[in-house]
């Protein structure tokens, strides 16, 4: 099968390793890290990327964000399926699943969470969004 990524840069070490090993073909594009902060804006960027998908290239497109302030709500795909995670955030990929994020956000509310790809990205490009 071949899939179109769309992501967000905070996983982009994570996704193309995923991406090696995986047995279908994926052309990754990765979005500028803060979205999040500015969710109105996020959701008319990454529906742009959306819809600049041509009709009938891929099988699929796969999203990278969780719900990330509500920035998916609304997000459509004209003519190809949309496959997008049930996720508070990037940090519920993370964890692992949204059961693991709520024990750990219940055991330890208010704590944040850095990841490497947060740390890099965020200082070197998300500034500039």
């Amino acid at each position: 099968m071949f899939f179109k990524v769309i992501a967000c840069e905070i996983a982009l070490r994570e996704i193309c390793y995923l991406a090696a090993l995986c047995p279908n073909t994926l052309e990754l594009e990765f979005l500028t890290v803060g979205w999040h902060s500015a969710p109105e804006r996020g959701r008319v960027v990454i529906q742009q990327h959306i819809d600049a998908v041509p009709e009938g290239r891929f099988d699929a497109i796969l999203i990278g964000y969780g719900l990330c302030s509500n920035m998916l709500v609304g997000i459509t795909a004209r003519h190809t399926p949309l496959v997008i995670p049930r996720a508070h955030d990037c940090i519920t990929f993370f964890l692992g699943s949204k059961e693991r994020y709520q024990r750990e956000y219940t055991a330890h509310p208010g704590t944040y969470y850095y990841t490497a790809g947060w740390l890099e990205f965020s200082t070197r490009r998300g500034k500039g969004m």
